[in-house]
């Protein structure tokens, strides 16, 4: 039982060689590039593609991150009746269906609609995902494996709202969705494999 071995501390390149590592990764940097480029160029996307006024822009993300604060909030009531993956799931599903409402040509109040509910459905993916680290890897690695799912964390928080940035300067924001839409992608082939691996 890992509970029971001592701690270990491992090196980076012996923690991603832990199966199902680099795969937790990839679903903390989906996450986080979802969470960090949605509250960062929703706003604009309201402005450019939806022509909203600016300061009415601004306050419809705010709903964007009471959803945020809503589905972290949820997550911990749903935790009574579901176990973490499932909760997860839920998350994913309303996730995608926002995702969809962004991209179709709606009119704007439903695009803030849509920004409230990725809020929704992103909030809870991250503190689960961390929680169930000792139980997908081990006691004895788990902070290991948490500082290696952190630094992927950080990629998706510093570079995805940069690189979104960038291609809306250069071609349009309208790439918002299709943009948030790639990592949500990800994020559902990651969580797939994760499963397999773990024999979930």
């Amino acid at each position: 039982d890992g509970g029971q071995q001592g701690v270990k501390t491992l090196t980076l390149k012996e923690t991603v060689k832990i199966p199902g590592v680099s795969i937790m990764c990839c679903l903390f940097t989906a996450t986080c590039a979802i969470e960090c480029t949605c509250g960062g160029w929703g706003s604009t996307f309201l402005v450019e593609c939806k022509h909203i006024a600016a300061g009415q822009a601004a306050q419809m993300v705010m709903f964007y991150y009471i959803g945020m604060a809503g589905g972290r909030f949820l997550s911990g009531v749903l935790a009574a009746w579901l176990n973490r993956w499932q909760i997860i799931t839920v998350g994913q599903v309303v996730l995608g269906v926002a995702l969809i409402l962004l991209m179709l040509p709606l009119p704007p109040a439903v695009s803030a609609a849509g920004l409230f509910w990725v809020g929704i459905g992103n909030g809870p993916l991250f503190p689960n995902f961390n929680y169930l680290t000792p139980q997908n890897f081990g006691e004895n690695v788990s902070q290991s494996v948490m500082g290696t799912q952190m630094a992927a964390a950080y990629v998706g928080i510093m570079l995805a709202p940069a690189a979104c940035g960038i291609l809306g300067q250069f071609i349009s924001m309208g790439i918002f969705p299709m943009y948030l839409l790639i990592f949500y992608l990800v994020m559902a082939a990651a969580t797939r494999k994760v499963k397999c691996i773990l024999n979930i």
